[in-house]
């Protein structure tokens, strides 16, 4: 609970810590339960907003991210997704606009999340093909939460349109349903992370 980690943070506790020692090992425990068929899709979607809603009350201690004067991002697939057609076309026309684009495919759960860590990106786009990923994609979103505090997450793929409302609950910063529109809204978010590092620089690196 916030309670709980609120009193984590009083007795001395990093954020880094509390990322680590307790909500990472919350998402890894979630996940062992539904691999266990202990929890329902329900309980796994309860708890990663729960998760990242904690991940949201609190300050970063982490430096501002730099972003470099070229765009970029990271596309990935959820686990187990064969579907890589589209993901790819999206990442050829985003290199053709000027964006540096690295591609995560065919990636277990663990890769995905340890690539991102290192990379540490702005803005990670994770395809998913149907309503079949939701398991997949929710606890993809809430280890990158974790791992990528500042990182600006945009889902794509059928899943948008097949499960509209159940994907929201996972908490996305944007969702889009074809390329064009993608390109849009990556465009934006690139914006915002831009705006976001000079705001944090004007406050010498204070988490906002």
């Amino acid at each position: 609970s916030q309670a709980f980690i609120a009193d984590a943070l009083d007795a001395g506790a990093t954020t880094d810590e509390v990322y680590l020692a307790y909500l990472a090992s919350a998402a890894r425990t979630l996940g062992e339960w539904w691999n266990d068929n202990h929890v329902s899709f329900v309980d796994v979607t309860m708890a990663t907003s729960r998760i990242v809603g904690l991940l949201h009350a609190l300050e970063v201690e982490e430096s501002p991210y730099l972003p470099s004067d070229t765009p970029s991002a990271v596309f990935m697939t959820v686990p187990g997704e064969t579907h890589n057609l589209g993901v790819q076309m999206a990442a050829d026309l985003f290199r053709r606009q000027g964006w540096s684009i690295d591609l995560l495919l065919d990636k277990t759960h663990e890769e995905l999340v340890d690539a991102s860590e290192a990379l540490q990106p702005a803005v990670i786009g994770i395809s998913a093909a149907g309503e079949h990923a939701l398991v997949a994609l929710a606890r993809l979103i809430m280890a990158l939460r974790i791992h990528c505090p500042d990182t600006l997450i945009v889902v794509s793929g059928a899943i948008v349109r097949e499960a509209d409302e159940l994907l929201r609950d996972l908490g996305p910063d944007a969702t889009v349903q074809d390329v064009s529109t993608a390109y849009n809204v990556m465009s934006d978010l690139w914006e915002v992370v831009r705006r976001r590092y000079e705001l944090k620089s004007k406050l010498g690196g204070q988490a906002l």
